[in-house]
């Protein structure tokens, strides 16, 4: 490792200086991460720059330390001579902060002979720049560099209708900082930023992928292994990507480095190249990402199973029963004359329907009908169940149990909206094809091939619909392999390889 340049160090303990302060971040309620230093220059890194010049926006900015890093990279790597910085920081407790911070880095640059200008706006980004946007549509900056807010945007919001009123409909904060960063970008600029993994699927971001895919690409993508790996925090369920991309349209066959890493230390990166159209797949333009061989292999065996679910004729939906919005007296935890059968998440144990729970319930096993919910109960009969939610300690994410309904002496069932269901026009399905059907969810192959599209504890209607499945002669003889438990896990394995694969 060459040794480090005078302006690298006093760069770097500017850095280290941020973490000092990182109390003072109103973090509940802006929802804010700081960017761990070898992130940060990992992120500068990629940037590619030949100008003497540069134009630089980093909205939510925090204290500073993207774009700190950015500028030693430009510093580093090249003959630079201008940089001009555009930052956004809402929290008023950061600016004075930031604004010492910045007056440093302004001081280590004119010593290098490099004009830093730089401003700090207080101000709420997403307004702010739909305001911009607006006046002027001018697109001026070279360089994006992010690590935005990662919250959730209520419906009602006004950031939700003021993005919508420029034609941007989002549901999460970070994909509106995003969208709104690219706007602002230089035809072949480019964006670096730090996010949660959930944009590559999933029916609340298909508006998002669109209009993002529709002016970016991807050039490269760091995956890490674990939630914990770059913000070390119970807080953060969804898996993190760093992702460099440049605007405009790839060539034709783009290929697209993809790394990989277990901590944010970055010991030990494994990398592959990818083609840029075996990433985006599907009318809905799901970005499927593998972290090397092994998942290279699993994808191929996905794609040699044979079908759709609607080649098969089944279906897949969301529970249409959501607790909290019936009748406080038609949810019970003991039987009541008239009752049927209700299904929760804590009803799945062990792959299996335990149903009723006789002690330590902690939402119901019964439901009493009425004209308000009659529509939203099944007729019984039988269902693959899958959990739609999981925890971050579950090994898998697809977690799957066979609803027998000869099992259950009832005419309804009613399945909670925190669980999905596979059926045939909401009726039940054969025995033996939900039987297969139940093992193949259960395979290492289901649950492997849903990492490579989904980096969330959430198992979504659309991601089932994106999976391949057998056809229902190799369903059916799936089905026939088991009575009523499902055999060990190697031996589901090889079920799956010998009849499917």
């Amino acid at each position: 490792m060459s040794k480090k340049k005078k302006f690298e160090i006093e760069i770097d303990n500017l850095i280290k200086s941020c973490y000092e302060n990182i109390h003072l971040i109103n973090k509940e309620k802006y929802n804010q991460y700081y960017t761990p230093i070898t992130i940060a220059d990992y992120m500068a890194g990629m940037f590619n720059n030949r100008s003497e010049s540069i134009n630089i926006l980093d909205p939510g900015c925090g204290l500073g330390i993207l774009t700190m890093a950015t500028v030693k990279y430009l510093l580093k790597r090249s003959k630079i001579k201008k940089i001009c910085v555009l930052m956004y920081e809402i929290d008023d407790i950061v600016i004075s902060h930031l604004q010492n911070n910045m007056e440093e880095l302004k001081n280590i640059c004119t010593k290098k002979k490099v004009e830093l200008i730089y401003t700090i706006k207080n101000e709420d980004f997403i307004f702010s720049s739909i305001n911009l946007l607006k006046e002027n549509n001018q697109k001026e900056y070279d360089y994006v560099v992010m690590n935005p807010p990662y919250n959730k945007m209520s419906n009602d919001s006004e950031h939700k209708k003021a993005l919508k009123n420029i034609g941007i409909d989002v549901s999460n904060y970070y994909s509106a900082f995003v969208q709104l960063s690219c706007q602002m970008l230089k035809n072949k600029g480019q964006l670096v930023a730090i996010t949660p993994r959930s944009f590559c699927n999933g029916k609340y971001f298909d508006k998002f992928r669109d209009s993002f895919l529709e002016i970016m690409y991807f050039n490269k993508i760091h995956l890490f292994e674990s939630r914990k790996d770059v913000f070390d925090n119970e807080d953060v369920l969804q898996e993190s990507m760093i992702y460099y991309c440049i605007k405009g349209q790839a060539k034709k066959d783009a290929i697209v480095k993809v790394f990989h890493s277990y901590n944010s230390t970055l010991d030990n990166i494994i990398s592959t190249n990818i083609l840029l159209r075996d990433i985006i797949v599907g009318d809905n333009k799901v970005i499927r990402l593998s972290k090397g061989k092994e998942e290279d292999e699993i994808i191929r065996c996905m794609m040699r199973v044979r079908c759709s679910l609607q080649d098969i004729g089944l279906d897949v939906s969301t529970g249409p029963v959501v607790d909290f919005r019936e009748d406080l007296n038609v949810l019970h935890k003991n039987y009541i004359d008239g009752d049927q059968v209700i299904l929760f998440p804590e009803h799945i144990n062990n792959r299996e329907i335990n149903w009723p729970i006789i002690e330590g319930l902690k939402k119901f096993n019964y439901i009493s009908t009425n004209q308000n919910n009659i529509n939203r109960l099944r007729t019984n009969g039988n269902y693959v169940i899958v959990k739609r939610m999981t925890s971050k300690e579950e090994k898998r994410r697809i977690i799957s149990a066979l609803y027998v309904g000869n099992f259950y002496n009832f005419d309804l069932v009613g399945i909670d909206n925190k669980l999905n269901y596979f059926h045939i026009n909401k009726q039940g399905i054969n025995i033996d094809i939900a039987k297969g059907l139940n093992l193949y969810l259960n395979s290492t192959l289901v649950d492997s091939y849903f990492r490579t599209f989904s980096g969330n504890t959430q198992v979504n209607v659309s991601d089932l619909k994106m999976i391949r499945y057998p056809d229902i002669r190799q369903l059916r003889l799936l089905g026939k392999m088991y009575e009523n438990e499902l055999p060990s896990q190697d031996i589901i394995d090889k079920l799956v390889k010998d009849i499917i694969l």
